[in-house]
C-alpha cells in the first residue's frame, strides 16, 4: 500500500480510503489512485481488512434456485449494483422450502458478510432471527413485510391485470393454478385475480400446490381429470408451473392457444415454450435486484430509517396464447 500511497502523491490511509469508500474521495484523487494501482499491480487484500473492521465486502443472496430467469435477472441487478460500490455477491440456492439456507447462512456468517437479500423460500423467521442476532442487515425481495426493508413487483395488480385481460377476450371459465398458499405473492396474486372474476360474476377456480413444473403439471391434470369439461383458459402462478401446465394440457391432447388459453406470472425463456409464446405479467427484475442492493447498502452504511417497503409496477405482454379462438 505504501508504493501506491507514493505513486499517487497520497497519504496511506488515502490508499485504505479509496478501497473502503471510493466514493467519499474527489474525483481527481481517486483516479490517481486507480492509476497508481494500476502501475504498481497491487492487490488490495480484503480478508486482512475483513480481520480488522470485522465485517467483509460480500453481500449475500440466498433464493430458491437460479434456473428461474427472473432470479437469474434480479442477482444482476444485485451484483451491478454491489460492485460499483466495492462490494461483491455470494449467491446461494436454498431449495424451493428453503432446506439449505441453513448451510449457507452459517458459512457466510461465518465470513462476516455485510448484509442479505433473502426471497421468500430463505426468509424464515429462523434465519431472520439469525441474521438478526449477528446484526447483520437484510432486505426481503418479492415479498414484503413490516419490521425489514423489502422490494418486489406488484403482485396483486398482477393478478388483476392477467384476469382482466383474459375477462375482456371472452373468456369465462378461468382457472388459478399452482403456487403455495403460505407465500405472501402467491396472495396478493390470487386476491387480484378473484376480485376481477367476483366484479364479473365469475366462479373462480383455484388449485394451489407449488411453484415449479411438477406441481403445474399434476394440478392440471387433476383439474382435467375432475371434470368433463376444461376450463376456457388457465393462468399458471409463475412461468415455471406454466410449463407444467402446457405439458399436461399436451398429455391431453389439447393445444393451446386453440382448445384452451394459457397466461402466466414473471417471463420465461424463450427457447422452453417456442409455440405458442406465453402471455404474461412481467415483474421488473432487474430493478428489484437493483434497488434491494441500495436498500441493503444504505442499512450497511448506518442507516436507521424506518423500513421501506418498494413495490415496483408490472407490465402485461400479450402473446398468442391468449388469442381467443372458436372451440372445437
Amino acid at each position: 500500500m505504501a508504493a501506491v500511497a507514493a505513486a499517487a502523491g497520497v497519504s496511506q490511509m488515502t490508499v485504505s480510503r479509496y478501497f473502503k469508500s471510493p466514493e467519499k474521495l474527489a474525483p481527481a484523487t481517486r483516479e490517481r489512485v486507480r492509476e497508481a494501482i494500476s502501475e504498481t499491480q497491487y492487490i488490495f487484500n480484503a480478508l486482512t481488512a475483513n480481520l480488522i473492521h470485522g465485517v467483509s465486502r460480500t453481500v449475500a443472496f440466498l433464493t430458491h434456485s437460479i434456473d428461474n430467469p427472473f432470479y437469474i435477472t434480479m442477482a444482476v441487478g444485485i451484483e451491478e449494483v454491489l460492485r460499483k460500490n466495492g462490494f461483491l455477491l455470494y449467491l446461494g440456492t436454498v431449495g424451493t422450502s428453503g432446506e439449505n439456507s441453513r448451510t449457507h447462512l452459517e458459512l457466510v456468517l461465518s465470513h462476516r458478510i455485510a448484509g442479505a437479500i433473502l426471497d421468500m423460500s430463505a426468509a424464515t423467521n429462523e434465519n431472520m432471527d439469525l441474521l438478526k442476532n449477528h446484526n447483520v442487515p437484510v432486505v426481503l425481495v418479492d415479498q414484503s413485510t413490516r419490521y425489514t426493508d423489502s422490494v418486489r413487483g406488484d403482485s396483486y395488480q398482477a393478478g388483476k391485470l392477467l384476469a382482466t385481460h383474459l375477462c375482456e377476450r371472452g373468456f369465462r371459465d378461468i382457472a388459478f393454478v399452482g403456487g403455495p398458499a403460505d407465500k405472501q405473492s402467491l396472495k396478493d396474486r390470487l386476491r387480484g385475480y378473484k376480485d376481477v372474476l367476483y366484479k364479473h360474476n365469475l366462479k373462480p377456480t383455484v388449485l394451489l400446490g407449488s411453484f415449479d413444473k411438477e406441481s403445474g403439471r399434476e394440478l392440471t391434470s387433476e383439474l382435467l381429470e375432475r371434470s368433463d369439461k376444461a376450463p376456457e383458459a388457465i393462468i399458471a402462478a409463475n412461468n415455471y408451473v406454466a410449463v407444467g401446465c402446457y405439458e399436461a394440457l399436451k398429455d391431453f391432447q389439447l393445444s393451446v392457444p386453440e382448445d384452451i388459453a394459457l397466461a402466466a406470472f414473471d417471463e420465461l425463456e424463450m427457447n422452453i415454450l417456442k409455440e405458442p409464446f406465453l402471455t404474461v405479467v412481467a415483474q421488473p427484475a432487474y430493478e428489484i435486484g437493483a434497488q434491494a442492493a441500495k436498500c441493503l447498502l444504505n442499512r450497511v452504511e448506518g442507516s436507521s430509517l424506518a423500513p421501506r417497503n418498494i413495490t415496483l409496477p408490472v407490465e402485461l405482454r400479450v402473446r398468442q396464447s391468449t388469442t381467443k379462438s372458436e372451440r372445437k
